[in-house]
């Protein structure tokens, strides 16, 4: 290995290569693992030789004395392969309840860009920046989601690309993606994940700051995460869209021993999923779970698969497993210690799971019962995520979690997360319910759902022995952001399970509440059925005693009827029903249960006095009375609808303006059978222009703030046209008759048009300031010489009638300006 600057030392760790064919998904033959997260072990400190180019010099052999790093809270060691040799003993058992040390608050992340002189960086640091700690999405406020605001990464990234170095001592060029793809520590391996350092340091960057014990090393994915991006030109072969996470040589950079574990990722690889996925190895030293044998993990945890073939559909990233959140103290779990049922919320927001086990069976073999749903969590990737647009290779939207719903992980801690080796079983199985990911929550909402317990099919919860755990996941709710759950542990019960969890009635009819009842002792035995609570205003209709055999199952309803009286008022009503044994009164369920009685709202609208008429400049005012038909105090809505006129009546505009209107109050309200008013008021403003009386229709609506109903009443507005107004109207129809000069092609007519033109306009405005002013005839007499200005207009139209216009342009022309001498006329009779 030849020298490299100020390296003089590094370290190379072993690999456990894992087996790619046995890491297929089962059931989705699809996916594929586009990455090849390898966590080391082992450790050897290797002096460089004086003669670093030689080949043979770059084998990095491994000492088997060295010990595997286990100093983080979870197991780092990853699945292994399959093959001959005796396996490896299986780690220690620990148990649910052993004490962990939590890995909180945050660790800085160094992003590196490194490019080659064969394969120059494509992709904009800024966005791979927006990615890791932008806004969400990012990796930034994943970390921050899954770890329930304890732990994240902060930004030490250098958001550039830097050239990779070559080092001038060496015959080779290091500076190519080709040289790497030939080293013998293999492709995307810690020699070369580690190059980005070297180089980014050989470009002057101060890694002293990352000492922040001040000890004088660097301990990457503990003191600072590293992640480099690499320019990969797939065309040079390799991993095409992936990441790798690696032990790194042992560095030295601005007088600092650096060591520990470092993370690529190709700059194309879709958003964050492998960001998360190969810093998880290296900073919360967590194995690939698609990995796991014989049945891998796949697609329901962050270090599972990442994405379908070429990345076309890329998967999560997805929150990480209850066991590895358990084991990095992010949250503890809640252990059953008697059959009830529990709320169990989404735990990708609440760190909520459960452990079944029985005592007398010990503490390292134990189900854990989460709930997953996806939410506007990371789990809904798809909803947080949009597909991948240029420069990035198109890339669909990230898929989320296959299924939603209760997840069973069945866990035993004597075992390997390699199964093969210990009997057949691994440490941590996801129990899906029918062996893929598509069916593998437990959930009411599926047709194919069945209890979970020691003789349900196909999966059933006993140990791995064989032996029955005497643990159960009974009445799982439908999926959803809260689910409710009957656990069982060892001992005797009746299962009582509401099929209708909340109904609704309107008074005077009943609402039925069925409910599943199971016997789930070990003898015959009759029950009895009673509402416990009844309000004072439902009465309950329960069924008869049932006898049933163990574990049988049946169907009964309870009719619950509010009283039809107007103090019924409407709201939640809650109540229990209760099934209790003849034999054992002691043993009885109790669950739950609510009623509905429904509130409505029916506004009722009139407008007694619904004409009104008025001048320009004033205001009218209408009335509006609105009862309340509805049993709740209710808030309404007012809304206003202005009708158009269209060509009806020369008037502008040709529909009330909402600026005209105001309700007082704006949110008129009223209790049930009261009638509240509000009044509207509309007001016409001075310079409304219209050469005679329009008459403007609207419709008043209010709408209950209860339920959508709503009710509506019709009014007419009339407003008188003036002198005034038909000047302003006369001004309208100028200033269009300028635009139509304007439109013409420049020549030395339609300058003279439009000078005609302005002048009349400007002796209107003269006409209409005299007319406020009181001022009387000049106003007439600026009318006249408004009508003579046009007439100007028409003569030089007609003098070029078919030569500098067109017959067709003079006509329309002349037709306007005819018409506003004509309104002119008419103004002149009324002023």
């Amino acid at each position: 290995m030849k020298k490299i600057g100020k390296i003089m030392t590094f370290v190379v760790f072993g690999m456990l290569i894992l087996n790619f064919v046995a890491a297929i998904p089962v059931g989705n033959p699809g996916d594929v693992v586009l990455e090849t997260d390898v966590v080391d072990t082992e450790e050897t400190e290797l002096t460089i030789p004086e003669n670093p180019a030689s080949p043979e010099n770059r084998k990095l052999p491994a000492d088997p004395s060295d010990s595997e790093d286990t100093t983080n809270n979870v197991d780092s060691t990853p699945p292994e392969s399959t093959g001959s040799g005796s396996p490896p003993p299986p780690p220690p058992p620990t148990g649910f309840d052993t004490p962990v040390t939590p890995l909180t608050g945050s660790i800085p992340l160094l992003t590196v860009f490194m490019e080659w002189t064969d394969g120059p960086g494509e992709t904009p640091p800024s966005f791979v920046q927006q990615q890791l700690f932008g806004p969400r999405p990012s990796l930034q406020d994943f970390m921050i989601e899954m770890s329930y605001f304890q732990f994240t990464f902060s930004d030490a990234g250098h958001y550039t690309w830097i050239p990779a170095w070559d080092d001038p001592l060496t015959p080779d060029d290091e500076s190519t993606r080709t040289f790497w793809e030939s080293f013998p520590d293999p492709k995307d391996g810690g020699t070369f994940i580690s190059h980005g350092l070297v180089s980014l340091d050989q470009a002057g960057y101060n890694f002293a700051p990352f000492d922040t014990n001040n000890d004088g090393t660097i301990e990457f994915g503990k003191e600072v995460a590293y992640l480099m991006i690499d320019a990969m030109d797939p065309g040079l072969g390799g991993n095409y869209r992936g990441g790798s996470t690696r032990g790194m040589p042992v560095l030295t950079l601005d007088g600092k021993t650096a060591s520990g574990r470092v993370s690529t990722v190709s700059e194309d690889s879709p958003w964050i999923t492998l960001y998360a996925h190969e810093l998880g190895h290296q900073v919360l030293r967590l194995p690939d779970y698609y990995g796991i044998l014989p049945c891998p993990v796949n697609k329901f945890t962050l270090m599972g698969v990442s994405g379908s073939y070429n990345w076309q559909t890329p998967i999560g990233p997805h929150h990480i497993d209850s066991y590895s959140k358990m084991k990095l103290g992010w949250f503890s779990p809640t252990v059953v210690t008697s059959d009830g049922y529990y709320d169990i919320p989404d735990m990708e927001t609440n760190p909520v799971a459960y452990i079944l086990h029985d005592p007398a069976h010990g503490k390292d073999e134990y189900f854990i019962v989460e709930n997953r749903w996806k939410g506007d969590s990371y789990d809904n990737s798809n909803g947080l995520i949009d597909p991948l647009v240029s420069p990035l290779p198109p890339a669909d939207a990230p898929a989320d979690i296959p299924d939603q719903g209760l997840l069973i992980w069945h866990v035993d801690e004597t075992r390997n997360w390699n199964g093969s080796q210990t009997g057949g079983f691994p440490k941590v199985n996801l129990t899906r319910r029918f062996y893929n990911d598509k069916y593998a929550a437990f959930n009411a909402d599926d047709l194919d759902y069945y209890d979970f317990y020691d003789g349900s099919s196909p999966m059933n919860a006993k140990w791995y022995t064989g032996a029955n755990s005497k643990c159960g996941v009974w009445a799982v709710s439908d999926a959803g952001e809260n689910m409710r759950a009957w656990l069982d542990v060892p001992g005797p019960g009746i299962l009582e399970q509401l099929l209708t969890p909340s109904v609704t009635a309107i008074p005077g009819s009943a609402g039925t509440l069925m409910v599943k009842v199971v016997n789930t002792g070990d003898a015959t035995d009759t029950f009895s059925f009673s509402v416990v609570g009844l309000p004072s205003d439902l009465t309950a209709v329960p069924p008869g005693p049932v006898t049933l055999n163990s574990k049988e199952q049946t169907y009964e309803e309870f009719d619950i009827t509010p009283i039809r009286h107007w103090t019924t008022a409407p709201g939640i009503r809650t109540f229990k029903l209760r099934v209790e044994s003849d034999t054992n009164p002691s043993v009885f369920t109790e669950i739950d249960a609510t009623l509905e009685v429904l509130p409505f709202g029916q506004p009722k609208v009139s407008i007694p006095i619904d004409f009104a008429e008025i001048d320009p400049g004033m205001t009218a005012y209408y009335t509006i009375e609105i009862t309340n038909e509805g049993n709740v105090v209710d808030t309404f809505y007012l809304n206003f609808i202005a009708l158009d006129f269209g060509s009806a009546y020369e008037a502008i505009p040709t529909a009330i303006d909402f600026s005209w209107i105001l309700f007082t109050p704006k949110y008129p309200s009223a209790v049930p059978g009261a009638t509240t008013t509000t009044t509207l008021s509309i007001s016409v403003p001075w310079d409304w222009a219209a050469m005679e009386d329009a008459i403007y229709d609207f419709i008043v609506t209010a709408t209950s703030s209860i339920t959508p109903d709503s009710d509506s009443d019709t009014g007419q507005l009339k407003v008188h046209a003036t002198p005034l107004s038909m000047m302003f109207w006369v001004k309208a129809e100028i200033e269009d008759l300028i635009s139509d000069v304007e439109a013409l092609p420049p020549s030395d007519v339609r300058d003279g048009l439009h000078d005609k033109a302005t002048a009349a306009y400007n002796k209107i405005n003269q006409s209409i300031n005299r007319y406020l002013l009181g001022d009387d005839p000049p106003a007439s007499n600026l009318l006249k010489t408004t009508k003579n200005m046009l007439r100007a207009f028409l003569h030089l139209l007609d003098a070029q009638r078919g030569k500098a216009l067109t017959v067709a342009q003079a006509d329309y022309l002349a037709a306007k300006a005819q018409k506003i001498r004509e309104d002119i006329d008419a103004i002149l009779l009324v002023i």
